[in-house]
């Protein structure tokens, strides 16, 4: 991770939890934008609600809640910088899995991507807590739903 990007992922996380914490009668705009947009997407037999923010630098964070299948769900975080250029993701999931006749089981998943001009520089993906290789489709899938979700909010009106 370039030491440019991990400043700015700070500046990002720091700026989302202090306001939180600001106080009624401050206003929090030079942190975060005050009239996030949202929204709903979905594809197949998956559905989701999402929010984006304007925060710090001008760039965007989209946090999604996804339900899919029966009982699968997940949430996910997007960050754009302020030129519309995906940062980073992050996919935490937990879905019901199984195979042949065996017993439905919960399978939970953390899948990190960062990205430095569309290119994947980093990632990370954890199973029930055992380490995995992130496959290409996956790099592909989460950059194709980011870009969804960009237009979708790029064309969304701020909620009161």
């Amino acid at each position: 991770m370039t030491r440019r990007l991990a400043v700015f992922i700070c500046i990002v996380f720091t700026a989302c939890s202090d306001a939180k914490s600001v106080d009624h009668g401050e206003t929090a705009s030079a942190v975060i934008d005050a009239k996030p947009i949202s929204g709903t997407w979905g594809e197949a037999d998956e559905k989701s609600t999402w929010t984006a923010t304007h925060i710090v630098a001008d760039a965007l964070r989209i946090d999604e809640t996804a339900t899919f299948g029966a009982d699968s769900r997940a949430s996910r975080m997007f960050l754009f910088d302020s030129a519309g250029h995906l940062i980073s993701m992050s996919d935490n999931r937990e879905q019901t899995v199984q195979s042949g006749n065996s017993t439905p089981m919960a399978l939970r998943s953390m899948l990190v991507i960062e990205f430095v001009n569309d290119s994947a520089t980093r990632t990370s993906k954890q199973v029930d807590g055992a380490e995995r290789p992130v496959q290409q489709y996956e790099i592909d899938n989460a950059r194709r739903h980011a870009q969804q979700l960009l237009i979708l909010a790029r064309r969304g009106t701020p909620r009161s």
